[in-house]
């Protein structure tokens, strides 16, 4: 099981947060009623309280995976960065819930020369907000938006970095 998905399923601000996912998930799931059949186990979806219980009821099934922890095997980037042939910025909260610092050494790994890997210490999953009320500004008061400003900037000014050929 790769780090991440260990993670959000931790006591007790994660668990929670991962209980509640999981209750979305399964309202999203009843709200549709076609994919109610499926080969996957809608008992198992019902009694979810978990992501990792979701996945494995239906994630898994809908998706052909033998089982959850091949299906987080084969989400997880580690392998994949060394493919990256354009340039590709990773933005990664220390305080994350799903991928917290102790998980990134996995991705730190694999990093190739086009992947550039960012960890600030606070963020949360989604966050990289400023302020108390960060909507409320102009976008350029963002740290996201001037991070992503700077990085294409930097990448504008040296064209040959925009692509790798693939090799023969």
């Amino acid at each position: 099981m790769t780090t991440g998905s260990e993670c959000i399923e931790r006591p007790v601000l994660n668990a929670l947060l991962s209980w509640h996912m999981a209750r979305n998930l399964r309202n999203t799931l009843h709200a549709h009623p076609p994919l109610r059949h499926g080969p996957w186990d809608w008992d198992g979806v019902r009694r979810a309280r978990s992501v990792r219980q979701f996945d494995a009821a239906f994630t898994t099934k809908h998706f052909g995976f033998a089982d959850v922890d091949a299906y987080y095997r084969a989400a997880s980037l580690h392998d994949k960065l060394g493919s990256v042939r354009v340039p590709l910025l990773c933005l990664c909260a220390a305080d994350d819930p799903f991928q917290p610092a102790e998980a990134l050494p996995e991705a730190e790994a694999a990093v190739a020369p086009r992947v550039a890997l960012l960890v600030t210490a606070r963020g949360g999953h989604i966050g990289f907000m400023e302020g108390l009320r960060p909507t409320a500004g102009p976008s350029r008061s963002q740290y996201m938006a001037r991070l992503v400003e700077q990085y294409f900037s930097a990448l504008l000014a040296r064209p040959e970095l925009l692509h790798t050929p693939k090799p023969h």
